[in-house]
């Protein structure tokens, strides 16, 4: 739908654990600490070291490739204007990809606060 704000209005996601995934006929949800989500309507990737796994929401979600991501923290925001990556311990990195069109990508929630994208 629209690119991503820029990475200084994401810094609330530094350091949050998350907590849970879940998967939802349209969606896959992220849960963070502190009520902080991200809903991915779209595609993302997980990254650990070299190999990269891609994940259409649509196709359905490969558990064993987000399990490592469960209880990690966010060490790192990066955006790019179509991809928000997030960077946690032990060389894992969620990479969430947006695109433009009628349609939203997803969305990220905090107390207050909601980011569409």
């Amino acid at each position: 739908m629209k690119p991503f704000p820029p990475a200084a209005n994401l810094n609330f996601l530094l350091g949050r654990r998350l907590s849970a995934v879940s998967q939802a006929l349209y969606h896959v949800a992220f849960h963070f600490d502190d009520d902080v989500f991200i809903i991915v309507e779209y595609v993302f990737d997980v990254r650990q070291g070299t190999v990269t796994y891609l994940h259409d929401v649509l196709a359905g979600l490969d558990t064993v490739r987000i399990l490592p991501l469960l209880e990690r923290q966010v060490q790192k925001v990066e955006v790019d204007q179509l991809a928000l990556s997030l960077q946690f311990d032990d060389d894992l990195v969620l990479t969430i990809h947006t695109r433009f069109g009628p349609f939203e990508s997803g969305h990220i929630g905090r107390k207050g606060d909601l980011i569409i994208f």
